[in-house]
């Protein structure tokens, strides 16, 4: 992020899972434009679940 703020991402889609294998080290160093999802929890508002959408290389 622009600010320095830095987001822990709890999930990942399996469309984002499936076009990289992330698990090696072939995209090691590179950087991805990521496009994510915001969940608040109803019961408390300042617990929030960030979910990886898309992953596309920069």
């Amino acid at each position: 992020m622009d600010n320095g703020d830095i987001l822990i991402f709890e999930e990942i889609t399996k469309f984002a899972i499936n076009k990289f294998d992330l698990k090696t080290d072939k995209f090691h160093g590179k950087s991805f434009e990521i496009t994510y999802s915001e969940y608040r929890n109803d019961d408390d508002d300042d617990f929030i679940t960030y979910t990886i959408e898309k992953l596309e290389l920069a």
